[in-house]
């Protein structure tokens, strides 16, 4: 009996263990599944939050602008002053071209729209490139609205658009007498091997001015800094008198644009653009003008439209020194740019686009770091 009852108090002592344990698996599972699922919306909510969160961002940049101008002499340049470069006495660092470049923007996106505002500024730190030595310049106020795109499915490439708007807060724009300045692109972009992109676009531009020509204040500018008639036709309604030239007022051309990795986060970019300008129609009619006609009878002196052709090149390198740490990123920049004519000066050859190699003085390319950081 005692044999029978000893055997009965051990199978469910061995009963009630098996079933604790199993009962202590299942429940390490079970927590180990409501974890993993709590982890799992969790991480979901959020992304959502982030993406969400993302409507609006701010952008700030510095930069450092050096003209390749500045590593010559009046005496080393092959083309610039070239009656004078072997004249003694060659002043020292008359092409230095050296600023330092601010900006600051912010937008703010309704998908598939996004708002832009952006104001620049730049602080000459070499004595030229300015009529006042060491000059600050500020920016002119610029707007924008873009469209993120549409993807073309059967050709995997993704078509944006946009709209700009410039307003005249800089003193050169000013002068100009611009109102607004008007923008619009269009652009194409592929991905190929999920590395190398590349982009192509066309863009065109129509500025509205107060008048065709730029013009000054004499008070401002000093009555002797300005020579005009009493009573001519130089000078404005508003008292400002013409300083000669004519504004632009249409613009249109072309972008091509590569982008790829070089060593981990390392990225080189390559950019080229070509632009057509058409000045305002001019129509030279006052007492200057001479009388000679064509065999049409239109006047030779009628200027009309005058055209201008430029383009531009850069090759950059950007590397992420901090990416999206809260939200918040920060970016590196170098780069070799150039703006300049298609043509030489003699019309004879055509200039490389993406650096000066006629007369360095005359600073058409530059060299440039800097740093960006948004949030």
């Amino acid at each position: 009996m005692n044999i029978f009852l000893k055997s009965f108090v051990l199978l469910l002592c061995f009963s009630i263990s098996t079933t604790a344990i199993g009962e202590e698996k299942k429940d390490t599972k079970t927590e180990a599944v409501a974890a993993d699922v709590s982890k799992t919306v969790k991480k979901k909510k959020e992304d959502e939050e982030k993406e969400e969160g993302k409507n609006w961002r701010i952008n700030l940049g510095t930069g450092l602008r050096i003209g390749q101008g500045t590593f010559v002499s009046l005496a080393e340049d092959s083309e610039l002053n070239q009656d004078l470069r072997d004249t003694p006495g060659d002043p020292g660092g008359f092409a230095d071209r050296v600023s330092l470049s601010m900006s600051a923007g912010a937008s703010y996106t309704l998908k598939p729209i996004t708002l832009g505002l952006s104001i620049g500024a730049s602080q000459w730190i070499s004595n030229t490139g300015s009529n006042t030595p060491q000059e600050f310049r500020l920016g002119d106020l610029n707007a924008s609205v873009g469209w993120s795109g549409y993807n073309i499915e059967a050709i995997d490439t993704r078509v944006t658009a946009g709209l700009g708007f410039r307003f005249p807060t800089s003193k050169g724009t000013r002068i100009s007498n611009l109102i607004v300045g008007t923008s619009g692109r269009i652009g194409l972009s592929k991905t190929f091997f999920k590395k190398l992109s590349l982009s192509a676009g066309v863009s065109g531009s129509k500025g509205f001015h107060s008048n065709i020509s730029p013009s000054a204040d004499p008070e401002d500018a000093g009555k002797d800094n300005i020579i005009f008639r009493s009573g001519g036709n130089e000078v404005l309604e508003n008292g400002t008198v013409v300083l000669g030239g004519v504004n632009r007022e249409y613009s249109l051309g072309f972008n091509l644009g590569a982008s790829f990795p070089i060593v981990q986060k390392l990225r080189m970019s390559i950019g080229y653009s070509f632009s057509n300008s058409w000045a305002y129609n001019r129509d030279n009619d006052d007492e200057f003008r001479p009388d000679v006609v064509d065999e049409n009878g239109n006047r030779i002196a009628d200027a009309g439209r005058s055209i201008g052709q430029s383009m531009s090149g850069r090759i950059g390198l950007s590397y992420p020194l901090v990416s999206d740490w809260h939200g918040f990123s920060i970016g590196a920049n170098a780069g070799l740019s150039s703006g300049q004519s298609p043509k030489t000066s003699d019309n004879k050859s055509f200039n490389f686009p993406f650096w000066n190699f006629n007369g360095a003085a005359a600073n058409r390319s530059a060299v440039s770091f800097g740093l960006n950081a948004s949030y």
